[in-house]
């Protein structure tokens, strides 16, 4: 299994909804930045929580600007998109 821990801010407001079987998923965006000065990058990061932890009272305080820690593995994705 994949694990990854992220450092970061909170991009948006965590949102909670429901897929059709009942399950609560939590859905939130973490910016990272790496390097300093002309070297400096920004990652972003999509991020679900699924079942009672998403059901909790955490969207209350996942708040865009928030700093947070994030630990988890499962599934990722990468891709790299370039905008002129």
């Amino acid at each position: 299994m994949n694990k990854l821990i992220i450092t970061g801010r909170l991009t948006r407001d965590a949102e909670v909804r429901y897929i059709p079987s009942g399950t609560a998923v939590l859905s939130f965006s973490v910016a990272n930045n790496t390097g300093y000065g002309k070297n400096e990058k920004t990652h972003f990061f999509n991020c679900s929580l699924f079942g009672k932890r998403a059901e909790g009272r955490l969207q209350e305080f996942m708040k865009k600007g928030k700093q947070v820690i994030f630990e988890g593995g499962g599934f990722f994705k990468y891709f790299s998109e370039k905008r002129w």
